[in-house]
């Protein structure tokens, strides 16, 4: 997902909340591996490859990506959520995401971008296999940010 951060927006001091909500399912017959990656303008904030269990049903996901200005318009702090839940299932769930383990993940990173210009925020999401019983899929994606 990428959301375009208007230029001058972030200025000095501002900040942008990107939040997505979807669910990723893997119901591959083994584990797989998932790159995650933030990115503001040209830079690479946040990337990290992990795995989780396979499972039929849906991990319900929540992503919010902070993106603060640190006192100039070429400095940024970037801090990542990751809200994973547990496998959707009548009873009980289990599964992870790595060292996620169903739960609450924090990361963070920076960039040097000239935020007078417009820049894009993306999350990606890359499967390390193509298989059709695996899914990353984005329900709502929004974009607020204030100066």
């Amino acid at each position: 997902c990428t959301l375009t951060v208007p230029a001058g927006t972030l200025g000095a001091a501002g900040k942008c909340v990107l939040e997505l909500v979807g669910d990723i399912t893997n119901n591959s017959g083994g584990a797989n591996s998932y790159q995650l990656k933030v990115k503001f303008g040209a830079t690479t904030a946040y990337d990290k490859t992990s795995s989780f269990s396979t499972g039929t049903q849906p991990r319900p996901l929540v992503i919010r990506v902070h993106l603060c200005a640190l006192g100039a318009t070429n400095a940024q702090r970037l801090t990542t959520e990751l809200y994973h839940g547990y496998l959707l299932t009548a009873t009980v769930g289990n599964g992870d995401w790595g060292d996620f383990n169903g739960r609450a993940f924090t990361m963070q990173g920076s960039a040097a971008e000239d935020s007078t210009a417009a820049k894009a925020l993306a999350v990606t999401v890359q499967n390390s296999v193509s298989n059709a019983n695996i899914n990353w899929r984005l329900y709502s994606a929004k974009l607020v940010c204030t100066p």
